[in-house]
């Protein structure tokens, strides 16, 4: 397999190597040359065990934009300390943590596949980090359970949906758990901004033409009708970033109303503001309010059961509001047949 810079996609100039968990994290959990599960391989008829050490897990970038995103680390490693001390997260720092939920989930997808050597089949990567980071709707949902100690644990990246569409995943930093997930228009109707009417699949390569109609300009509860488990706070943001793109004067004058330009961080690079919900409300994120996460505490083996039956039905559920094919008909079965197995992605020992 030819390599690639997993930042940039293109052939890895001045080579360096990318921790996809980062180094920073890794130290925060333990010693980071641990032996660690990395999914199974699932060549063949029977499924084997991928174990190798978590500093191993590393892969082919560009020296210059390994250094890049490098700030992105040095800027959120504050936020994960203040998240593990001290329960709270500020409201200034959600999109921050939404951009670097997006860095490591479409990380761990293209190293999956440079793991699996393109086991499923699919082809070759469209994007790479760069060019998906803050590019569609996303959203976190914050949990925590009674664990103790501070491993590393990551769920449903490696499941046969993940691997054709990277929508969404679990991180567990301890007894912190963020479920996250992004896609097109995933909340972006239910925030009042602009929403596709139709959608047309233009072909196998996951690329789809959308037909928008007006934004209803209001936020309507819940910000998404999926099976979420309870939580005391949820973060939601619309991107349209992409939109905003076109030479369509239409889909552009859609967004240049007063209500996305009020509910937006950055109009001009297509962010919106990140929406909350919290005990059956749904406000704005306050920049300098602290949001504190423990109000509400699972049992770990409990909690750990249910975010991976989530992360795998609801990877299958946002594949599936997409039209329908062959293909997502396989992979989404594939995907609820993976619920009856213990364990997916990486889990730490």
């Amino acid at each position: 397999m030819e390599k690639f810079c997993v930042f940039c996609g293109q052939k890895p100039t001045q080579k360096n190597n990318e921790h996809v968990i980062p180094q920073w994290l890794l130290e925060l959990s333990g010693r980071p040359d641990r032996p660690a599960f990395f999914g199974f391989d699932h060549k063949g008829s029977e499924f084997s065990s991928r174990i190798f050490s978590f500093d191993s897990f590393k892969f082919p970038a560009c020296k210059d934009c390994n250094e890049n995103f490098g700030r992105i680390e040095d800027a959120v490693k504050n936020v994960i300390v203040r998240l593990k001390s001290q329960n709270v997260i500020l409201g200034k720092d959600v999109s921050l943590l939404l951009d670097w939920l997006d860095k490591i989930r479409i990380g761990l997808w293209l190293a999956l596949y440079y793991l699996s050597k393109n086991q499923m089949n699919i082809k070759p990567p469209r994007f790479h980090i760069s060019t998906r980071m803050a590019m569609k709707d996303r959203m976190v949902a914050i949990y925590e359970s009674d664990a103790s100690g501070f491993k590393i644990n990551f769920e449903g990246v490696d499941s046969p949906v993940f691997s054709l569409s990277p929508s969404c995943f679990t991180l567990r930093l301890g007894y912190i758990a963020l479920f996250n997930a992004s896609c097109d228009f995933l909340v972006s109707r239910r925030c009042g901004f602009p929403y596709p009417m139709t959608v047309e699949r233009l072909n196998d390569d996951g690329l789809y033409n959308y037909t928008l109609a007006p934004g209803l300009e209001r936020a309507i509860f819940p910000i998404i009708r999926l099976p979420l488990i309870h939580t005391s706070w949820q973060f939601y943001q619309p991107i349209f970033a992409a939109n905003l793109m076109t030479k369509n004067e239409m889909c552009q004058s859609l967004y240049s109303t007063p209500y996305v330009l009020r509910h937006s961080l950055d109009f001009d690079k297509g962010i919106g503001n990140v929406f909350t919900q919290n005990n059956g409300r749904i406000g704005l994120i306050s920049q300098e309010v602290e949001y504190r996460i423990g109000e509400l505490q699972y049992e770990t083996a409990w909690l750990s059961k249910r975010l991976k039956d989530q992360t795998l039905s609801i990877q299958a559920q946002l594949l599936e509001q997409l039209p329908v094919s062959a293909l997502v008909r396989k992979v989404a079965a594939q995907n609820r047949r993976w619920m009856k197995l213990p364990y997916l992605g990486a889990q730490g020992k």
